[in-house]
Formats: C-alpha cells, structure tokens, sequence
C-alpha cells in the first residue's frame, strides 16, 4: 500500500541570497518503512503474498529520472515537498500495472508521463508471485516483472520477465497483464484499491449522489459487471442471428436431399 504525504516548502536558510530568478531544486521524496514498536512487532512476521510489491523502478518518468523503491510488506509512507514526486510513484505502478494515461490524471497522451527533455520512460514493477495463487509459476517463477514503455510518438507495449529477469514471450501482451492482474487480485482502476488526489478531492467535496453512486459501482466492481453482462448481451444477440441463419439453410438443404432423392428413386 502507498500513501502520500505532503509537507509545505521550508525555505532554505540562505534563500535571501539566491537570485531573484533561481528557481529552488526539490528534495526528492523520503521512504519511510521502518515499522513502529520494531522491537515488538517485526516485520518478518508479515507473510509474503503474491501480488505484493517488491520494487519500483522508474526511469524518466515525470519527475524522476532514475528512482528505485522496494517496499516492505506493510504500510508504507512516502514523504516530501509538493512536487518531489511522491504521487509519480503511484502513477508509475498503476501505469505499469494496465491503467491510462487518464486514470493518473496526466491528460490522454503518453507523452504526458515522460520527462522533460526524454525521448521515452520505462516503468518497471516487480511482484511476488509465489504461494497457492501464484500464476504460472512454472514460468515465471516466484517473481513477475512488468515494464512498461510510453514513447513521445505514443505506444506504450508491456513486457513481461520471469524471476531470473529473462522475457517471457506472449502473443497478446494486453491480454496476458490481464490474466496476471486477476490472478493476483490486482485492482489499479478500483478506487478503494487506488484512490489519487483528484479522485479524493471529488469525492470528499462533490458529494452529489450521482457522483457516490458512480464511486459504489467502481468500488464493488458492479459496472464491470454491467459490461461484462452488456458484452455477453450483445454477443448472445449476434449468435442468435447466426443460428436463425443456419436454420434457415438447414431447412433448405433439407428440401434440396428431398429433391435428390426421388431423382434417386428414377
């Protein structure tokens, strides 16, 4: 679980003498995941479940132009100034995970997440995978990799890399985060899952009933209920229509052997 914290700015002690002009450089965010009562309550205790987060690599995206994290089993809490880039973190794993450019709140472009002056980002995000509901562990191992490219000219393909760090080819990369996602339990567009400041914000201060209703079913995944029952709707639809059609020839084809077989007959 990640939380973000903001702190307001401290200006420097010399900050009198800079430039008019100079602009301030950001603390990158701090990483706090020493558990309290350590001596109580350790963190070894904590089993490891698949699906839990083992590191976070972004590499040019936003504001981070190489940032490694690993974090512990429990809560975590990422510390820092209003831009430091706590949020970003976030937003890489969600990004890594299958969510949009939309749902990190950066707009519908790709090019939104990379760092000024980048050509590319890359975000990679490594998950336990082991235990009675790991997935195919026989191929991945304990460990799944996703990493995750958004290029300035669009695109965004995933890869996927077992425990050793060598890629596992698949046809339908798409396809194949999905699967892993549900076998993990992994919800990025849940908003009990993951809830960012917009959505906070919205919700806490527009509290109109349309808008609670809209954050119960994202929340209890009913309106991914309603689509896959719209899908299986309009699919039944299709295949009623196929089937009428077949009937339709069916009939023909048996006035067709009638025909033949009194031609037979004579």
């Amino acid at each position: 679980m990640i939380q973000t914290q903001k702190r307001s700015r401290e200006e420097s002690p010399d900050s009198s003498a800079a430039s008019p002009g100079a602009k301030r450089r950001l603390a990158s965010p701090t990483f706090s995941s020493r558990p309290p009562l350590a001596a109580i309550d350790n963190v070894s205790d904590w089993p490891v479940r698949p699906g839990m987060i083992a590191e976070v690599r972004l590499k040019n995206f936003m504001c981070h132009q190489n940032l490694q994290y690993s974090p512990v089993s429990r809560l975590n809490f990422l510390c820092g100034e209003n831009g430091s880039g706590k949020s970003a973190v976030l937003a890489g794993v969600v990004f890594a995970l299958g969510g949009t450019v939309r749902d990190v709140n950066r707009g519908n472009a790709t090019r939104n997440l990379i760092r000024q002056g980048q050509a590319r980002a890359v975000v990679e995000v490594r998950l336990h995978n082991c235990g009675e509901d790991a997935y195919r562990p026989d191929v991945y191992g304990d460990e799944i990799t996703i990493a995750r490219t958004a290029g300035v000219s669009g695109g965004s393909p995933y890869v996927f890399k077992d425990s050793r760090g060598r890629c596992v080819k698949v046809r339908k990369p798409a396809e194949e985060l999905k699967r892993i996602t549900s076998a993990l339990g992994i919800q990025v567009k849940n908003p009990v899952a993951v809830l960012n400041q917009d959505a906070a914000k919205s919700f806490l201060y527009r509290t109109q009933p349309e808008r609670l209703y809209e954050f119960f079913m994202a929340a209890t995944q009913l309106v991914d209920c309603m689509d896959e029952y719209n899908d299986a709707s309009a699919q039944k639809g299709v295949l009623e229509t196929v089937l009428k059609e077949k009937a339709d020839q069916l009939e023909q084809l048996k006035g067709e052997i009638d025909v033949w077989n009194r031609k037979l007959q004579v």
